[in-house]
């Protein structure tokens, strides 16, 4: 193999200066952003009116003045405010999580939401952001909000906030307020769809086994995004299914550890079979909470703690594979799982507590921020993977090259041959027909005598390039010994005798080359398609016998046979 040559000065250069280029963009970012003093001219949605104020709690027919965000304890609630002046346009937006909602003014009913019309099953609604369209006529009336939320849920029914002005103005604000989640979506989308499609092409290159977390992963970051999507209010903006998008939250959500345990079973294969158990599990908790909420027992909603738990202990599990891992192997691939998994658990464990602490705070975003940073990790440990794998494939591919090649003449050579023969021989009685042809150089010893071994050397290779010729490049050239081949054809376009006749003439016009004729090839051949119940042996020797008879129809002067 060559020799890797010595770097340079401007390859040593190269890194040095990318440095220096990033530090110089963050020094004058930095600069730039202590000491101007201009305006700030970022583009922003101009932030919504609120109704924060001026509510009243009614309870027992007695009221009293209340203010959101707003939690109580018991079932349900019931709120009313004296709307202030409207203009035409004007819509309330607000967030209900899992609970019924009907909102009315004056008996006017507004929006009713699981009311009239219960849940499809079970008592999950969804987590919905409800927008509610006033008119000029409704200024100054009194609006009666009336929240219901399934008993046997964990949060407490209540409102985190609500928002009143135009609705161009309250959908900028959502948007704005969900660019950074589109962003996330966005990139994990193109990541999850580009490692899927590795993986593919590794696999239509028969490399499945060695390539299989990128499949993992790629399907990890697709889950992760159809997570962000639907546990936030975009899901809305393409469904008006409100039940549905919160099932493929909840689905996606207690899927995303099965990926992950793949790629712990991949990276450290003693405890695969742990993590395929691991996986039992989700995959059978996911079905027993399905088979719950179609029989109308429970919703997944009250089943969460028990889906928290799992999870929890997978990402334990995970986490002690991936430390023995490293610490037993010293796998590099390991100890970036396991960076990128601290990154993630920590986001994890913060955003269970702001679930179990505050339902209104935006827990999502947390964990999205350490699915951003464990997708680059491994993103980047996967691809320097994969350059590496490629580097071991092509190494490989090159010495078992070199290893199955005759180095004089370039042909397959002894041990090439018999691997051949043990996969025949392995075969079975189905395997596609074959002609087998052998070849002996007549007259190599009296060139090794008279002309030394470098000229034998060179009729050994003048014969091998002879047959390759006369065989059309067809089948596989195997040299077998000093002076014997081995052709093996499954698909020769011609029968033995045109063969034989092509082979004379080129061994004879080579000849006429040279000051004195150096050697003659004999030839011998078998048919499987002629002798279809003969192993490949059987039909070696029928091969080795013909040609000897032709070596000896050559030393004796006789014509080429006419069959």
């Amino acid at each position: 193999m060559e020799k890797e040559r010595p770097r340079t000065l401007t390859s040593r250069l190269l890194p040095v200066l990318y440095a220096a280029v990033a530090v110089a963009l963050a020094g004058l970012l930095a600069y730039v952003g202590a000491r101007s003093q201009l305006p700030g001219m970022k583009l922003s949605a101009p932030a919504p009116h609120t109704l924060s104020s001026g509510w009243r709690l009614v309870r027992d027919g007695d009221s009293w003045p209340a203010a959101l965000p707003l939690e109580v304890d018991g079932d349900e609630v019931l709120l009313k405010i004296e709307l202030p002046q409207l203009k035409a346009g004007d819509m309330l937006l607000f967030s209900s999580r899992f609970q019924k909602v009907q909102v009315s003014v004056e008996g006017q009913v507004l929006l009713d939401y699981g009311y009239s019309q219960p849940a499809p099953l079970g008592a999950l609604l969804g987590d919905v952001l409800c927008q509610v369209p006033l008119a000029p006529g409704h200024s100054g009336r009194t609006l009666t909000l009336r929240l219901e939320l399934d008993g046997r849920y964990p949060n407490r029914a209540g409102l985190a906030e609500m928002y009143l002005d135009q609705q161009g103005t309250l959908y900028s604000y959502l948007l704005q307020k969900e660019l950074p989640k589109i962003l996330c979506i966005s990139i994990f989308l193109l990541v999850g769809v580009a490692l899927c499609a590795g993986y593919v092409l590794q696999l239509c290159k028969k490399a499945v086994s060695s390539y299989k977390n990128l499949l993992y992963l790629g399907c990890f970051v697709l889950l992760a995004a159809v997570w962000v999507w639907s546990d936030s209010s975009l899901g809305q903006l393409a469904f008006s299914n409100s039940v549905g998008v919160c099932l493929v939250s909840f689905f996606s959500f207690m899927l995303l550890p099965a990926p992950l345990l793949g790629m712990v079973g991949t990276t450290c294969p003693s405890a695969k079979r742990y993590t395929h158990l691991l996986q039992d599990l989700i995959l059978g908790n996911i079905l027993v909470q399905t088979a719950l909420y179609l029989f109308n027992v429970v919703d997944y909603p009250v089943l969460l703690p028990v889906t928290h738990l799992l999870l929890l202990f997978s990402a334990g599990y995970m986490t002690w594979l991936l430390v023995r891992q490293v610490r037993r192997q010293r796998s590099p691939y390991a100890r970036d799982m396991l960076l990128a998994l601290g990154f993630l658990g920590t986001s994890a464990l913060v955003s269970l507590a702001m679930f179990y602490i505050d339902l209104s705070l935006d827990k999502s975003t947390v964990f999205c921020l350490g699915l951003m940073v464990f997708i680059l990790i491994l993103c980047y440990s996967s691809v320097r993977w994969l350059f590496t794998l490629q580097g071991s494939h092509t190494e490989m591919v090159l010495y078992r090259k070199l290893a199955y090649t005759d180095v004089m003449t370039h042909t397959q050579n002894r041990i090439a041959f018999e691997t051949f023969l043990e996969e025949r021989r392995a075969g079975g009685p189905d395997q596609p027909p074959l002609e087998v042809y052998m070849f002996d150089i007549n007259g190599l010893k009296s060139v090794n005598d008279e002309q030394g071994h470098q000229a034998g050397d060179q009729v050994i290779r003048d014969a091998a390039d002879i047959i390759r010729a006369v065989l059309g490049g067809l089948g596989t050239l195997y040299r077998i010994g000093g002076d014997e081949f081995v052709a093996i054809l499954q698909d020769a376009r011609h029968p033995r005798s045109h063969y034989a006749r092509l082979l004379q003439k080129a061994v004879a016009d080579h000849n006429r080359q040279l000051p004195q004729p150096a050697f003659t090839i004999a030839m011998g051949s078998a048919s499987s398609r002629t002798f279809p119940q003969l192993t490949i042996d059987q039909l070696l020797e029928i091969a080795d016998r013909q040609m000897y008879r032709d070596k000896a129809r050559q030393k004796a002067g006789q014509p080429l046979e006419s069959r």
